[in-house]
């Protein structure tokens, strides 16, 4: 885990080869059910199996209590199901949003949004920038299949405007992060990141899973409930 921490330090990014074994892709299969004929969808109830993966000693968890510490927990979960009939492109940009149970006047808390029903804020950077991106692969997806693009060492720019994520995307040379189906790659969450339309598009989904170190505010509290 100390290689996968010092390449996540110092590129923002970092593959973990073989995190999940088949049997538990397997059983996972079914949580796809819920994107249907969309590109993605936002998770805040989590079915049993997938509990016992992302919290209480879980896989995922692991992990993440390995490289942002013991008080990790899931704050976010994602699933993205690209294929020839939702083949999207994502364009250069900064993830600045976390996903709140309830409103409040807290200073530095900002530019309030709600998405499938759910209260999303922009938080002060410093929470941001301790947040730890994990995507689980649940198919191979090579450099054809609309691979995730990041640029390394973006994550140690601050919060950065449109306009500079811009420049960098025009200037920088991006990492293509291929996987085979059980890899996890590990992000940190405010890298610079874009996605492309796969030109020999096959399916290519992935659990994608976000876990902060720290507590919300009380009055806000994090929207994914979690339990032991």
């Amino acid at each position: 885990m100390r290689l996968v921490a010092d390449a996540l330090e110092a590129n923002g990014s970092a593959l973990i080869t073989d995190a999940v074994c088949e049997s538990i892709l397997n059983s996972l299969d079914g949580v796809f059910d819920v994107v249907d004929n969309g590109a993605g969808a936002r998770l805040f109830e989590l079915p049993a199996s997938l509990s016992a993966l992302l919290w209480n000693g879980g896989a995922l968890h692991e992990i993440a209590s390995g490289l942002v510490g013991q008080t990790a927990r899931p704050v976010r979960v994602l699933l993205f199901d690209k294929s020839e009939s939702t083949n999207w492109q994502v364009a250069w940009h900064q993830d600045r949003t976390i996903a709140v149970a309830q409103r409040g006047d807290v200073p530095g808390f900002e530019n309030w949004t709600t998405k499938d029903g759910v209260l999303h804020v922009e938080p002060p950077y410093s929470i941001m920038e301790r947040l730890l991106t994990l995507r689980l692969h649940f198919d191979d997806c090579g450099p054809d299949n609309g691979p995730l693009l990041t640029m390394a060492g973006s994550h140690r720019m601050g919060k950065l405007p449109q306009t500079a994520i811009t420049q960098l995307a025009k200037t920088g040379a991006p990492q293509i992060h291929t996987a085979n189906r059980g890899d996890v790659l590990a992000l940190r969450t405010t890298i610079i990141h874009a996605s492309a339309r796969a030109t020999r598009p096959t399916r290519r989904r992935v659990l994608h899973v976000e876990y902060s170190p720290d507590d919300t505010p009380k009055s806000l509290g994090w929207a994914l409930a979690v339990t032991p």
